[in-house]
Protein backbone atom coordinates (compact mmCIF):
# COMPACT_ATOMS: atom_id res chain seq x y z
CA UNK A 1 0.00 0.00 0.00
CA UNK A 2 3.18 2.44 0.14
CA UNK A 3 5.75 3.20 -1.83
CA UNK A 4 8.24 5.47 -2.17
CA UNK A 5 11.40 6.06 -3.80
CA UNK A 6 14.87 8.08 -2.97
CA UNK A 7 18.17 8.47 -2.50
CA UNK A 8 19.23 7.22 0.81
CA UNK A 9 22.72 6.26 0.59
CA UNK A 10 23.90 9.60 -1.16
CA UNK A 11 24.69 7.52 -4.01
CA UNK A 12 22.82 9.30 -7.05
CA UNK A 13 20.37 6.71 -7.31
CA UNK A 14 16.99 6.27 -6.27
CA UNK A 15 16.22 3.64 -3.58
CA UNK A 16 12.72 1.57 -2.86
CA UNK A 17 10.77 1.26 -0.04
CA UNK A 18 7.45 -0.95 -0.22
CA UNK A 19 5.06 -1.27 3.00
CA UNK A 20 3.19 -4.17 3.12
CA UNK A 21 0.94 -6.36 5.39
CA UNK A 22 1.72 -6.91 9.89
CA UNK A 23 3.90 -10.06 10.46
CA UNK A 24 5.58 -9.16 6.72
CA UNK A 25 7.85 -5.89 7.28
CA UNK A 26 8.31 -3.14 5.37
CA UNK A 27 10.94 -4.00 2.67
CA UNK A 28 13.51 -1.84 1.56
CA UNK A 29 15.01 -2.32 -2.02
CA UNK A 30 18.99 -0.82 -2.73
CA UNK A 31 19.54 0.22 -6.04
CA UNK A 32 22.83 -1.20 -7.00
CA UNK A 33 22.51 0.06 -10.19
CA UNK A 34 22.22 -0.98 -13.89
CA UNK A 35 18.29 -1.75 -12.71
CA UNK A 36 19.38 -4.26 -10.11
CA UNK A 37 18.07 -3.87 -6.38
CA UNK A 38 19.35 -6.16 -3.45
CA UNK A 39 16.80 -6.21 -0.64
CA UNK A 40 18.41 -4.00 2.55
CA UNK A 41 15.76 -4.14 5.06
CA UNK A 42 17.66 -6.01 7.71
CA UNK A 43 21.01 -4.25 7.45
CA UNK A 44 18.55 -0.77 7.43
CA UNK A 45 17.18 -1.71 10.36
CA UNK A 46 13.37 -1.90 9.10
CA UNK A 47 12.61 -5.44 9.92
CA UNK A 48 12.09 -5.61 13.52
CA UNK A 49 10.26 -2.57 14.19
CA UNK A 50 7.73 -2.32 10.90
CA UNK A 51 7.20 -6.56 11.71
CA UNK A 52 4.12 -5.33 14.10
CA UNK A 53 2.28 -2.67 11.49
CA UNK A 54 0.43 -2.77 8.29
CA UNK A 55 1.79 0.54 6.46
CA UNK A 56 0.34 2.66 4.27
CA UNK A 57 1.01 5.97 3.74
CA UNK A 58 5.06 6.15 3.23
CA UNK A 59 7.42 8.82 2.61
CA UNK A 60 10.95 9.30 2.39
CA UNK A 61 11.58 13.02 4.22
CA UNK A 62 14.27 15.01 5.78
CA UNK A 63 12.55 15.85 8.64
CA UNK A 64 15.67 17.37 10.91
CA UNK A 65 16.88 18.85 7.82
CA UNK A 66 20.59 17.23 8.15
CA UNK A 67 20.80 16.19 4.74
CA UNK A 68 19.69 12.35 4.94
CA UNK A 69 16.43 11.09 3.60
CA UNK A 70 14.50 10.11 6.53
CA UNK A 71 11.31 8.00 6.60
CA UNK A 72 7.72 8.41 7.37
CA UNK A 73 4.99 5.61 7.81
CA UNK A 74 1.15 5.83 8.72
CA UNK A 75 -0.02 2.20 9.64
CA UNK A 76 -3.75 0.85 10.12
CA UNK A 77 -4.27 -2.72 10.27
CA UNK A 78 -6.82 -3.74 7.53
CA UNK A 79 -7.96 -7.03 10.13
CA UNK A 80 -9.02 -7.84 13.52
CA UNK A 81 -5.54 -7.77 15.27
CA UNK A 82 -6.04 -8.49 19.44
CA UNK A 83 -9.49 -7.09 18.92
CA UNK A 84 -8.15 -4.12 17.54
CA UNK A 85 -6.78 -2.35 14.25
CA UNK A 86 -5.75 0.60 15.03
CA UNK A 87 -1.69 1.37 15.19
CA UNK A 88 0.58 4.32 15.60
CA UNK A 89 2.92 6.07 12.85
CA UNK A 90 6.18 5.70 13.06
CA UNK A 91 9.27 7.82 12.08
CA UNK A 92 12.73 6.85 11.51
CA UNK A 93 15.61 8.49 11.14
CA UNK A 94 18.71 8.43 8.45
CA UNK A 95 22.51 8.06 10.13
CA UNK A 96 23.54 9.27 6.76
CA UNK A 97 24.62 5.74 5.23
CA UNK A 98 20.97 3.95 4.89
CA UNK A 99 20.60 3.10 8.14
CA UNK A 100 17.39 3.72 9.86
CA UNK A 101 16.26 3.95 13.90
CA UNK A 102 12.82 4.08 14.87
CA UNK A 103 12.16 7.58 16.58
CA UNK A 104 9.11 7.32 17.06
CA UNK A 105 9.05 7.38 20.96
CA UNK A 106 10.61 10.94 20.78
CA UNK A 107 8.33 12.05 17.76
CA UNK A 108 5.82 14.47 19.67
CA UNK A 109 2.62 13.24 21.05
CA UNK A 110 1.16 12.61 17.07
CA UNK A 111 2.69 9.71 17.42
CA UNK A 112 1.57 8.04 20.32
CA UNK A 113 -2.10 8.14 18.92
CA UNK A 114 -3.74 5.35 17.56
CA UNK A 115 -5.67 5.13 14.28
CA UNK A 116 -6.44 3.65 11.19
CA UNK A 117 -3.95 5.48 9.04
CA UNK A 118 -4.27 5.40 5.33
CA UNK A 119 -3.14 8.00 3.44
CA UNK A 120 -0.07 10.95 4.08
CA UNK A 121 0.72 14.08 2.10
CA UNK A 122 3.94 15.94 2.90
CA UNK A 123 5.02 19.59 2.20
CA UNK A 124 5.62 22.50 3.95
CA UNK A 125 2.52 23.80 4.73
CA UNK A 126 3.74 27.18 7.01
CA UNK A 127 6.43 27.66 4.56
CA UNK A 128 9.28 27.47 7.55
CA UNK A 129 11.47 25.48 6.12
CA UNK A 130 10.65 22.26 7.15
CA UNK A 131 8.23 19.35 5.83
CA UNK A 132 4.71 18.84 7.55
CA UNK A 133 2.57 15.73 7.13
CA UNK A 134 -1.40 15.93 6.97
CA UNK A 135 -2.38 12.03 7.83
CA UNK A 136 -5.86 11.01 6.52
CA UNK A 137 -7.39 8.08 8.67
CA UNK A 138 -10.58 5.25 8.79
CA UNK A 139 -12.92 6.44 10.42
CA UNK A 140 -11.44 9.22 12.17
CA UNK A 141 -10.05 12.72 11.71
CA UNK A 142 -7.46 14.11 9.40
CA UNK A 143 -4.82 14.95 11.46
CA UNK A 144 -2.45 18.09 10.82
CA UNK A 145 0.96 17.38 12.17
CA UNK A 146 3.53 20.38 12.02
CA UNK A 147 7.45 19.92 12.20
CA UNK A 148 9.14 21.98 15.08
CA UNK A 149 12.36 20.64 14.55
CA UNK A 150 13.73 20.84 10.81
CA UNK A 151 13.98 24.72 10.63
CA UNK A 152 16.62 24.51 13.46
CA UNK A 153 19.22 24.03 10.60
CA UNK A 154 19.14 25.47 7.19
CA UNK A 155 17.69 24.56 4.20
CA UNK A 156 16.78 25.24 0.60
CA UNK A 157 13.58 25.38 -0.92
CA UNK A 158 13.33 24.87 -4.83
CA UNK A 159 10.10 25.01 -7.16
CA UNK A 160 10.45 24.24 -10.56
CA UNK A 161 8.73 25.41 -14.02
CA UNK A 162 8.41 23.30 -17.13
CA UNK A 163 9.16 26.42 -19.92
CA UNK A 164 7.39 24.42 -22.60
CA UNK A 165 4.63 23.27 -20.33
CA UNK A 166 3.92 26.28 -17.75
CA UNK A 167 3.93 23.45 -15.09
CA UNK A 168 5.38 22.31 -12.12
CA UNK A 169 8.89 20.48 -13.52
CA UNK A 170 7.87 16.92 -12.86
CA UNK A 171 10.84 13.91 -12.85
CA UNK A 172 12.94 16.39 -12.72
CA UNK A 173 16.03 15.77 -11.10
CA UNK A 174 17.90 18.46 -8.40
CA UNK A 175 21.67 18.08 -7.98
CA UNK A 176 22.89 19.73 -4.96
CA UNK A 177 26.97 20.84 -5.27
CA UNK A 178 27.82 20.31 -1.65
CA UNK A 179 31.93 21.05 -0.64
CA UNK A 180 34.29 18.41 -2.18
CA UNK A 181 32.32 17.84 -5.07
CA UNK A 182 30.29 15.22 -3.36
CA UNK A 183 25.93 15.72 -4.83
CA UNK A 184 23.04 15.06 -3.10
CA UNK A 185 19.69 14.60 -5.05
CA UNK A 186 16.44 14.80 -5.52
CA UNK A 187 13.61 14.14 -7.10
CA UNK A 188 10.46 16.49 -8.24
CA UNK A 189 7.43 14.55 -7.86
CA UNK A 190 4.12 15.01 -5.84
CA UNK A 191 2.88 11.22 -6.71
CA UNK A 192 3.42 9.31 -3.13
CA UNK A 193 1.94 6.42 -1.54
CA UNK A 194 -1.79 5.11 -0.94
CA UNK A 195 -4.26 8.13 -2.85
CA UNK A 196 -2.10 10.93 -1.54
CA UNK A 197 -0.59 13.83 -3.44
CA UNK A 198 2.46 15.98 -2.25
CA UNK A 199 3.88 19.50 -2.84
CA UNK A 200 5.72 19.55 -5.80
CA UNK A 201 8.49 21.79 -3.97
CA UNK A 202 11.90 20.07 -3.29
CA UNK A 203 13.07 21.01 0.60
CA UNK A 204 16.84 20.04 1.34
CA UNK A 205 18.16 20.31 4.28
CA UNK A 206 21.59 21.95 4.85
CA UNK A 207 22.34 21.05 8.08
CA UNK A 208 24.91 23.70 10.01
CA UNK A 209 26.06 24.75 6.74
CA UNK A 210 24.50 28.26 5.98
CA UNK A 211 26.85 29.01 2.67
CA UNK A 212 25.18 29.61 -0.74
CA UNK A 213 24.68 27.10 -3.21
CA UNK A 214 25.09 26.05 -6.50
CA UNK A 215 22.06 23.78 -8.15
CA UNK A 216 21.95 21.67 -11.16
CA UNK A 217 18.95 21.14 -12.57
CA UNK A 218 18.40 17.86 -14.88
CA UNK A 219 14.85 18.89 -16.21
CA UNK A 220 13.13 15.83 -17.81
CA UNK A 221 13.47 16.34 -21.38
CA UNK A 222 17.33 15.97 -20.90
CA UNK A 223 18.93 19.27 -20.57
CA UNK A 224 21.05 20.19 -17.64
CA UNK A 225 20.99 23.92 -16.27
CA UNK A 226 23.29 25.36 -13.43
CA UNK A 227 22.02 27.74 -10.55
CA UNK A 228 24.82 29.27 -8.63
CA UNK A 229 25.22 31.28 -5.54
CA UNK A 230 21.40 30.87 -4.23
CA UNK A 231 21.27 32.24 -0.43
CA UNK A 232 19.44 29.17 1.88
CA UNK A 233 17.00 29.39 4.02
CA UNK A 234 14.35 30.62 1.37
CA UNK A 235 12.26 29.56 -1.38
CA UNK A 236 14.12 29.80 -5.29
CA UNK A 237 11.30 29.23 -8.42
CA UNK A 238 13.40 27.93 -11.06
CA UNK A 239 13.14 28.14 -14.98
CA UNK A 240 14.97 27.13 -17.87
CA UNK A 241 16.76 30.24 -19.44
CA UNK A 242 16.07 32.69 -16.71
CA UNK A 243 17.36 33.89 -13.17
CA UNK A 244 16.09 32.77 -10.17
CA UNK A 245 13.21 34.30 -8.55
CA UNK A 246 11.28 34.33 -5.77
CA UNK A 247 8.13 32.02 -5.57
Amino acid sequence: MGVDAGDLDGDGDEDLLVTNLDHESSTLYANLGSGLYADRTIEAGLLQPSLGFTGFGARFLDYDNDGSLDLLVVNGSVRLLDNRIKQHNQVFRNDGTGRFSDVTATAGPAFKIYDVSRGAAVGDLDNDGDTDVVVFNNGGPTRVLLNEVGNRRHWLGLGGIDDRHRRDALQARIEVVRRGGVSSWRRVHTDGSYLSANDPRVLIGLGADPSPRTIRVHWAGGRVEEFSDLAVDRYWMLESGKAPRAP
